[in-house]
This record gives C-alpha cells, sequence and structure tokens, in this order.
C-alpha cells in the first residue's frame, strides 16, 4: 500500500430511454438540405433511425 490510501471507484452507466432522441429529431425537423453531408445530417439520420435506439 502507498503512502496514501485513497480508493478510486468509475461508475460508467448503460444506456437509458430517454425522451431526448425524439425532441432532437423534432428541433432539427425533417430535412437538413444541403447539411446532408456534413455532421449535422448524420446526427439527424441516426436520430431517424428507431434502430438505434437504446434498449432499456
Amino acid at each position: 500500500m502507498g503512502l496514501f490510501p485513497i480508493s478510486v471507484t468509475v461508475v460508467e452507466p448503460g444506456r437509458a430511454r430517454t425522451g431526448f432522441r425524439k425532441t432532437a429529431a423534432m428541433r432539427l425537423g425533417s430535412d437538413v438540405g444541403p447539411h446532408g453531408g456534413t455532421p449535422i445530417g448524420g446526427l439527424r439520420a441516426y436520430l431517424a433511425n428507431p434502430a438505434a435506439e437504446p434498449p432499456g
């Protein structure tokens, strides 16, 4: 044991279903127009994909 008796616990919670995806998808709208090939287009596609919804 070292000089300082310190212990560390790391907690990494799993995925949880919340209303974030639905709300975010509604606020982004249905079409991102010319931004489809940008990160916002990828985010919109992810949020619109029901298979990407976490279990739980």
